[in-house]
């Protein structure tokens, strides 16, 4: 999504004189600490997949 952003204001992310430099630096941040969106999607569809039918 920050690529998406950083596309749409012409790569002005890569400047840091914009605020979205920043975004684009802690979104990569979290990417690499947490896994990315597939890694992300896989994890939370086996906790889904867990949980028995009817709880909560």
């Amino acid at each position: 999504m920050v690529h998406a952003a950083q596309h749409l204001h012409g790569g002005m992310g890569v400047d840091r004189d914009y605020p979205l430099h920043r975004y684009f630096l802690w979104a990569k941040q979290l990417e690499l600490t947490l896994g990315g969106a597939t890694a992300q999607l896989r994890h939370l569809g086996a906790l889904l997949a867990s949980e028995p039918v009817g709880s909560g």
